[in-house]
């Protein structure tokens, strides 16, 4: 009575005076035990039955069971089931279906499974048990196996085996095995059962058959707030961001006030269709609902409103959480990594760190990608041994998470391999190649993204065998090659003079049935005219089925600078200016085609309509993990003197060794009045790095040519490897060499 009651401490001090405690007794007081949530008691109550030797029977297991079920205690649960076996209770359908139960709920399906097996008799539950045991730890394959065992040993489904069914098929998205679940389902049962009707939606919505889904929600005799849900979840889950919000706007219509799964849903659906708008209309519901809190809806409003452009409002939703976990910080990053503010991003992830929340895998993916965009190789290098310190980075994942079910097993490898490929992307585009090559050869899988990411790495500094090498390595892992394989490898073909190659791989596209785009003509094109071939080069302009791009454009305008074409290079100009009347690259280009041609009035003519477009040039140079910013202001600014000395150092040497005035061909001597930040960023780098190691720099406009001729120039005198990379070429300057081959 006391402990149905509620009394639980009081049915304990009347257990312990009973003069007699036989097994009955003991299994009140377990039970009450259990019912108040206290399991820890349970156990030790069984401990104490034991030891005094007391015969348990059906309902002292059960409870035990249940205490095990409850808080995961896969430990006492074996114990549990040994005590199951001494007793010779196996036989009990009632201890057998317990046990199974147990087992899924503490992830011990092979256990489970062998209960299953060694029943004497086995009902609909003891199979719909293990089938939901399966669904839940991610097992979808396993649940739709054991569906088919259970109909071989004439056991008919229930409605809760349906339920599990479906949900493994939408796990796995097995459609067809859905849609012969779904013929099996009686009208009476599929008509009286709401679950099922949601469930068929939800099932056909996640393989992607969205009609089907509509057909059978527009079918069901009553929606629900579930209902609606699957329909909306499945729309985004397939990028239909706006039939999901039709969806959202229909059912309040229907006066179905949504939840806030159909918040979150929604939202993520303005995300897909980047709609600031929406986004905010969707805002004020959840902020009416008092959902603003809801940290599942805080970390997606941070999201939605940074993939709309709109960072300030992300960060006032971030800062006003007042729970901030691992995927509000993620969700920030992010948004700064992909729209290019990267040094925010940077900032964020060492704020979270002070925060205290530990990154987890896709944090560091994102953060890396923050590094490739402004070269900052020292920060990747540190989040790189991070990500091994602190066990985010595995390298034989397989092994590690084989126990977990597919489904979750599938989701760790993608985190896995996604950050790998970051990895090697980073690497790659700091110029790093060997370190890109070695993170790619320890990862235990590759992807399509993985060899573009490193046969990207080989193109952009011109290792064009290399590049030849890792495309055939494609064929043999059997990947195949996409758009940005061959655009990376004409590209090479382009930058390495490689005509004929270039010609092999373009008409190449067609037998892995690729059609080359534009950016594929303009790699081709800009080959043709580095290699002189400039009529060639100009058919193919007027004849490729698509409007020619500003980068062809510019591509015929450095072949006209190379070759000295004055009225070609007109010509392109006057295109360019067509597409973009401030493009700094062309009137750039255009101006070094006059001056080599000394037409000098054209040259200032268009040296000052330059001067008036310009954008501020900005330098970034990454020094042991801090990025510095550099900008034209700070030339001027004498707070710099120790760098504005080693540049007159270098300027010095320069005249020296320049007798024969190869290096500067726009003026008569080295150009000393260049205002050009990247001056700055390289100095401050060869005053702030160690002898013979690597400086990296990223600018926000194309490097001049007086500048270009710098950096070559201190590539061989100070020996070092120089990674610089601007708004339309990467350059790699060594041994007084530049991979661009004097083009860009």
């Amino acid at each position: 009575m006391y402990a149905k009651c509620g009394s639980i401490d009081e049915a304990s001090c009347v257990f312990d005076k009973l003069s007699t405690q036989d097994v009955v007794s003991w299994n009140v007081l377990m039970r009450g035990y259990l019912e108040h949530g206290l399991p820890d008691k349970v156990f030790d109550c069984f401990d104490k039955v034991n030891t005094a030797g007391i015969a348990v029977d059906q309902v002292t297991l059960l409870c035990c069971l249940n205490a095990c079920c409850n808080v995961e205690n896969l430990k006492e649960g074996h114990a549990t089931y040994a005590a199951i076996m001494k007793h010779g209770l196996e036989r009990e359908l009632v201890l057998g279906n317990a046990s199974i139960d147990m087992y899924t709920k503490c992830g011990a399906l092979m256990e489970a499974k062998h209960v299953l097996d060694h029943m004497f008799v086995r009902d609909v539950i003891s199979w719909t048990t293990l089938i939901a045991g399966y669904v839940e730890n991610g097992c979808g394959e396993e649940a739709l196996k054991c569906l088919k065992n259970m109909k071989h040993d004439g056991v008919s489904p229930n409605a809760a085996t349906l339920v599990c069914s479906l949900k493994a098929c939408s796990s796995t998205r097995s459609i067809d095995m859905g849609r012969k679940i779904q013929a099996d389902i009686p009208e009476t049962l599929y008509r009286s059962d709401p679950t099922i009707g949601n469930t068929l939606v939800d099932m056909f919505a996640k393989c992607g058959s969205l009609m089907e889904a509509l057909q059978i929600f527009n079918e069901l005799p009553k929606r629900t707030i579930v209902s609606w849900n699957a329909l909306i979840a499945g729309y985004v889950e397939h990028g239909h961001g706006n039939d999901a919000l039709n969806c959202f706007d229909q059912m309040q219509l229907d006066c179905m006030s949504p939840d806030a799964s159909t918040l979150n849903c929604s939202l993520k659906a303005c995300g897909l269709i980047r709609s600031s708008i929406k986004s905010q209309v969707v805002h004020s519901e959840i902020v009416k609902k008092g959902l603003e809190q809801s940290y599942l809806i805080g970390n997606t409003l941070v999201d939605v409103y940074v993939k709309c452009n709109l960072l300030a409002d992300g960060r006032y939703v971030f800062d006003r959480q007042k729970v901030r976990n691992v995927i509000s910080w993620t969700a920030l990053i992010s948004g700064y990594a992909d729209r290019g503010v990267s040094r925010d991003a940077l900032d964020c992830l060492e704020e979270m760190e002070v925060d205290g929340v530990v990154p987890n895998a896709v944090t560091m993916t994102c953060s890396l990608k923050a590094c490739s965009n402004i070269g900052a190789i020292d920060v990747g290098q540190a989040l790189h041994a991070q990500t091994v310190k602190r066990g985010i980075l595995y390298t034989d994942y397989s092994d590690r998470f084989s126990k977990i079910g597919d489904k979750a097993f599938h989701e760790l490898a993608t985190e896995q391999l996604q950050l790998e490929n970051a990895l090697v992307d980073m690497y790659g585009k700091c110029g790093n190649v060997l370190d890109a090559h070695d993170v790619f050869g320890s990862m235990p899988m590759h992807d399509l993204v993985s060899w573009n990411a490193l046969i990207t790495g080989y193109s952009r500094q011109g290792h064009a065998e290399i590049v030849f090498e890792l495309f055939d390595g494609m064929a043999e892992e059997a990947v195949h090659p996409d758009e940005i394989t061959f655009l990376s490898i004409l590209s090479v073909c382009s930058h390495a003079g490689l005509v004929q190659k270039a010609r092999s791989y373009f008409k190449a596209m067609t037998e892995y049935n690729l059609s080359p785009k534009s950016e594929h003509y303009n790699c081709v094109i800009d080959l043709l005219g580095r290699a002189g071939q400039i009529l060639e080069a100009t058919e193919m302009l007027e004849r490729m089925p698509y409007q020619p791009t500003i980068f062809a454009w510019c591509s015929m305008l450095g072949a006209c600078r190379k070759w000295g074409n004055v009225k070609l290079g007109q010509h392109a100009f006057e295109c360019v200016l067509r597409l973009d009347s401030q493009h700094a690259a062309a009137f750039m280009l255009m101006f070094s085609i006059y001056v080599d041609a000394c037409m000098w009035e054209e040259a200032k003519k268009v040296e000052e309509a330059l001067q008036a477009l310009k954008q501020p040039g900005q330098s970034l140079v990454d020094i042991f993990g801090v990025v510095h910013t550099f900008c034209e202001e700070d030339v001027d600014n004498m707070r710099h003197k120790e760098l504005h000395a080693k540049l007159r150092e270098v300027y010095l040497e320069m005249e020296k060794r320049d007798s024969t005035n190869v290096l500067t061909k726009t003026s008569n001597s080295i150009n000393c009045s260049c205002k050009h930040s990247e001056r700055l960023a390289l100095v401050y780098g060869l005053l702030n790095t160690s002898e013979r190691s690597q400086i990296h720099i990223v600018k926000n406009v194309p490097i001049c040519e007086d500048c270009h001729n710098v950096m070559t120039f201190i590539s061989r005198t100070e020996r070092r490897k120089i990674v610089f990379k601007d708004k339309i070429c990467y350059h790699e300057f060594k041994n007084g060499k530049c991979s661009c081959g004097y083009y860009c």
